[in-house]
């Protein structure tokens, strides 16, 4: 994965060619993303292998959001799950879901769209 680290044009790897990448979010301190086939995994930036933390699998995510304190994300299986930024036992938020994509945090809320029937759905995180 490469970004451009200090605004100035300048292109970095920050992490290695480990697998397929998706989505990724950066807070600042870390890097977190979405890694074939459906893991959630999180370094900081410039780290080797050997210090990417897997914090969850999951059923085909797609989308992701971090806050202060977990990992959220949608899943193709139609859930939004959600896991501590370390790892652990991931939890469900919601089921039944229709085409869930997008997805974001807002203080103690999570939010995110479903594609298959035009809602945005909220619930606490």
């Amino acid at each position: 994965m490469t970004l451009d680290c200090n605004g100035a044009g300048e292109r970095h790897t920050v992490i290695g060619n480990t697998a397929e990448k998706g989505m990724f979010v950066v807070d600042g301190t870390r890097l977190f993303w979405i890694e074939s086939p459906g893991l959630i995994r999180s370094a900081a930036p410039g780290a080797v292998e050997s210090d990417i933390v897997t914090l969850a699998s999951a059923q085909g995510p797609v989308s992701l959001a971090v806050d202060a304190e977990h990992v959220s994300w949608t899943n193709g299986d139609g859930t939004i799950r959600s896991v501590a930024r370390n790892g652990g036992m991931p939890v469900t938020i919601a089921s039944d879901q229709s085409g869930a994509r997008g997805i974001a945090l807002r203080g103690r809320r999570l939010y995110w769209a479903n594609a298959g029937d035009g809602t945005i759905r909220s619930a606490p995180n």
